[in-house]
C-alpha cells in the first residue's frame, strides 16, 4: 500500500518574494542544496516567515497575513516567477516639463499580489480580474508545476521540506565566549564583491526604508529598515586580520 504524501501550502505577498529574489541564486544552490530556494516557515507572532541565503547574505522577511501548512515547505522558484511579482511602471505625461504618474494607470490584473504554492503548483496571483471573469476563473501572471524530486537546477521546480532556519538565527543573536573574543579583535568590517550588488538589489524593492546597521556579537551585521518591522538582513563578515592603513592622497584631498 502505498502512503499518500501530505499536502503542503504557502501563500504570502509577491512583494516578498521580489525582496528575497537577489539572495536566491543557481550556483548556490548546486552546493548547497539543503538551504537553496525560498524557505517559508510559519511565524509564532501569526502569518510566516520568509527565507533566503546566497551564502553571503540572508534576506528575511514575515508576511503576517500569509499562512502555510504546519511543517513549512522550501521552494525552488523560476526566474520567471520573480519576473512576475515585479509591478509594472505607471504611465506618464509631461507637464510643463515635469513627467507626472497617470493615477489608475495600471489595472488591478497587472498587479503581483499574492504567491500561491499549493503542493506541486506555484502561482502568482494579480490583484483583480479583468471586469466581467466570472469568479473562481481568473487569470495568473505565472504559473508552473513543482516536483517533489530533490532535483535543484533551472530546468526543474522543486518543493522540499523546509529548512530549520531558527538555529541559524540562534547562532548569529547568541554569540559563544570564542566568536566574542575574535570578533574584539576584528575592528573593520570586512565585505566581499558579491555583497553590495545583492543588499542594493533587495534594498531597491522598499525605496522609501533607510537602513541601520549592527554588528552582531557572532561576527555578522544585522540590518533593519526604519519604517517598518517586516523585513531584515544578515550579512555574515568576511575576516579582515589587519587593519587597512589609511592612504596618504587623502590626508592631503582633505586639506
Amino acid at each position: 500500500m502505498t502512503q499518500e504524501k501530505e499536502t503542503r501550502f504557502a501563500s504570502f505577498g509577491a512583494k516578498y518574494l521580489r525582496f528575497l529574489a537577489p539572495a536566491v541564486c543557481s550556483e548556490f544552490s548546486a552546493s548547497k542544496w539543503n538551504v537553496c530556494g525560498v524557505t517559508v516557515l510559519p511565524c509564532p507572532d501569526g502569518g510566516v516567515t520568509l527565507f533566503a541565503t546566497n551564502g553571503r547574505i540572508t534576506l528575511m522577511a514575515r508576511d503576517k497575513n500569509g499562512s502555510c501548512s504546519p511543517d513549512g515547505m522550501r521552494i525552488s522558484i523560476p526566474e520567471a516567477a520573480f519576473n512576475a511579482c515585479v509591478p509594472p511602471a505607471p504611465h506618464k505625461l509631461q507637464w510643463e516639463g515635469v513627467f507626472c504618474d497617470i493615477e489608475g494607470s495600471i489595472p488591478d490584473y497587472a498587479v503581483p499580489d499574492t504567491v500561491l504554492a499549493l503542493d506541486v503548483c506555484l502561482i502568482v496571483m494579480p490583484k483583480g480580474q479583468p471586469e466581467g471573469t466570472e469568479e473562481n476563473y481568473g487569470g495568473a501572471l505565472f504559473s508552473c508545476r513543482l516536483d517533489r524530486e530533490y532535483c535543484w537546477n533551472d530546468d526543474t521546480y522543486t518543493i522540499a521540506d523546509a529548512y530549520p532556519w531558527h538555529s541559524a538565527i540562534s547562532h548569529w543573536m547568541n554569540a559563544t565566549e570564542s566568536v566574542l573574543g575574535l570578533s574584539e579583535s576584528q575592528k573593520n568590517i570586512g565585505v566581499g564583491p558579491g555583497t553590495i550588488p545583492t543588499l542594493g538589489q533587495a534594498m531597491e524593492c522598499f525605496p522609501d526604508s533607510v537602513w541601520s546597521v549592527q554588528r552582531l556579537p557572532s561576527d555578522a551585521l544585522m540590518l533593519l529598515p526604519n519604517n517598518r518591522d517586516d523585513l531584515m538582513i544578515f550579512v555574515a563578515m568576511a575576516s579582515v586580520p589587519t587593519e587597512s592603513p589609511i592612504p596618504t592622497w587623502l590626508d592631503g584631498a582633505a586639506k
